[in-house]
């Protein structure tokens, strides 16, 4: 069992108030907006779950608890009445956001660590991606076990299609699974053009195309219908750790090892905006409205920048890497987490820090740390 949490102290060792964000006692894995963007999830190797106000950084109820080990991931229903959880002690578990009470679980069926959790866009169903090498469907009411699909390797990450009727995964193969949600089997081939491990995946927001980074330092755009490779690769100098959609599908943005950002036009597959920000390039995304995008980069900055101009709107600095920022699901705020253990909240459009260098424990799982649901990236 995880020891229970120690009680919070300020620096003269007396039983302090509550700082925003704190509360967890070892490191933090993952972050997840609600989708009206005012709680925050978070789940650490504590193995607690907690959820913050978004605004104030303060902690909403009581710890969420029930996991025998810690806990990799966190996701919110798109209704934003329930987070489900996935953790190394095999299991699942759905909680209710009112309550921060378990309602469904522990749900057991996989055999190794549980490293990935989503919910469908509808709500009826939760997909788990485990290092037992399967990716399992579940009922989101029951619970009940609805699909096992076997993989050679661990499964590393999974995103829903936008309709919710495909489900693409990643393992440590070099290719790309999508697989039909209602037969509960491969909806195409194996996608394989990539000559190494691949690291993420996202959706287009039609569903139709499908645009995956790899560790061979290349993007490949696939048709969803069909499987066929779409447009000629995409290429960065390392690995390719981010990609996203513009929310109107016409541009990809990429972040790399190569320290660069790269926005790419979906119909000519041209090049139209590249930044070299000094540092690995560990997350990208579009603003809900598509009129913004921001990076985060190891150079200690958050960059926004406008998406029709190309034009650098703001320059956020911090005290150490940033291994991931998002924006909330309104575009009005943007969370970042640095590798010295702090998230702040500020504001997108000034750069004005909201909360600011408040501790929740070491970042130490960043391309799991910041998620809203639906984002696909």
């Amino acid at each position: 069992m995880i020891p229970p949490p120690a009680t919070s102290s300020d620096s003269g060792g007396s039983v302090g108030i509550p700082k925003p964000f704190e509360g967890h006692t070892r490191e933090v894995n993952a972050v997840a907006y609600s989708p009206d963007g005012n709680l925050i999830a978070s789940c650490s190797d504590d193995g607690t779950l907690r959820i913050w106000n978004s605004k104030t950084g303060m902690q909403v109820g009581k710890p969420l608890t029930g996991h025998d080990l810690l806990v990799w991931a966190v996701a919110f229903s798109h209704d934003g009445r329930r987070i489900v959880s996935g953790s190394k002690d095999k299991m699942l578990r759905v909680w209710d956001v009112g309550t921060n009470e378990c309602v469904l679980g522990p749900l057991e069926g996989h055999t190794d660590a549980v490293k990935s959790v989503q919910y469908s866009l509808d709500g009826q169903l939760i997909a788990s991606a485990s290092d037992d090498r399967s990716l399992r469907l579940w009922d989101a009411k029951s619970g009940e076990i609805i699909g096992v699909l076997q993989h050679p390797s661990a499964v590393a990450h999974i995103s829903f299609s936008p309709c919710g009727k495909q489900v693409a995964s990643l393992c440590h193969d070099k290719m790309v699974r999508v697989w039909d949600v209602p037969l509960q089997r491969l909806a195409l081939p194996p996608l394989s053009g990539h000559k190494s491990e691949v690291c993420t995946v996202a959706y287009s927001p039609d569903g139709r195309s499908l645009a995956s980074g790899s560790r061979d330092w290349t993007i490949c755009l696939w048709d969803t219908g069909t499987g066929t490779q779409i447009a000629r690769k995409h290429k960065h100098g390392d690995w390719v750790r981010s990609v996203c959609w513009s929310p109107d599908g016409r541009c990809i943005f990429s972040g790399s090892d190569d320290n660069i950002a790269r926005v790419w036009s979906v119909s000519s597959g041209e090049e139209v905006l590249k930044v070299d920000l000094g540092g690995y390039v560990r997350y990208v995304q579009y603003a809900p409205d598509g009129k913004t995008f921001l990076s985060a980069s190891w150079d200690k900055t958050v960059r926004i920048w406008n998406a029709s101009t190309s034009e650098l709107m703001r320059e956020i600095d911090h005290d150490g890497k940033v291994r991931a920022a998002v924006f909330s699901p309104d575009g009005l705020r943007v969370a970042s987490g640095t590798g010295s253990g702090y998230v702040r909240v500020w504001e997108s459009t000034s750069g004005h820090l909201l909360l600011g260098k408040v501790c929740v424990a070491c970042l130490s799982h960043p391309l799991t740390l910041l998620t809203i649901p639906g984002s696909g990236g």
